[in-house]
């Protein structure tokens, strides 16, 4: 079977040598076959190539700003007060434009005070890196995500507590899957674990998500 040279997703993405061709060549003959045994016939070096050429292509901003993300460096960001201030006025203006948003509303109808809270908006702000937009539509889906997890009560305008959990939740929580260690990056943030093999097999996607909201 003759492989294409456009039109696939991954040589849209990367320029592949003769060797990766070969393997995509082998994947579409035999399309049930062993996702990870075909990939895992790449070597290193193949692996390091891609990631080079990769990174090539971002700008001298973008490559600095993973740089420091992935080790922690705190490139010395000061949030200016007006400029805050400024984007929780545009992200106030967003949200009122998103015409779905019954669990934000009904949030608003338990507790509006806790909604408008200045700390809790600057969460979804600093989230999206102070896009204000982007953080409106996140709010939305936060309170959407919420009601689907707690139900429309008086819980969608406060924390979760630990009482809030079912025992399944608990029991994912209590695993050690999901953990914050007690030491933070060089920037300051928190560090978190997460150990695949310590959760449950009776736990859900839906537990984890409920603790951790």
């Amino acid at each position: 079977m003759e492989v294409k040279e456009e039109g696939h997703p991954l040589e849209e993405l990367v320029h592949l040598n003769e060797e990766e061709r070969g393997l995509l060549s082998m994947k579409q003959d035999d399309p049930e076959g062993d996702d990870h045994a075909l990939w895992s016939q790449m070597d290193d070096d193949s692996a390091e190539r891609l990631l080079a050429e990769e990174l090539e292509r971002l700008s001298l901003v973008e490559h600095e700003t993973i740089v420091f993300d992935v080790h922690g460096i705190d490139r010395g960001d000061q949030e200016d007060p007006t400029d805050v201030e400024l984007r929780l006025q545009e992200m106030e203006v967003e949200l009122q434009k998103i015409r779905r948003k019954q669990a934000y509303e009904l949030a608003i109808y338990w507790e509006e005070a806790w909604i408008q809270d200045r700390s809790f908006r600057l969460q979804f702000l600093r989230c999206d890196r102070f896009r204000s937009s982007l953080a409106a539509q996140r709010m939305v889906r936060h309170f959407q995500v919420k009601q689907e997890l707690f139900g429309g009560g008086p819980i969608l305008a406060r924390d979760i507590l630990l009482r809030d959990l079912s025992p399944e939740d608990m029991v994912a929580l209590q695993s050690g899957f999901f953990q914050i260690l007690p030491i933070r990056d060089a920037a300051g943030r928190s560090i978190v674990s997460m150990v695949p093999m310590h959760l449950p097999d009776i736990c859900s996607i839906k537990n984890i998500v409920s603790w951790v909201m």
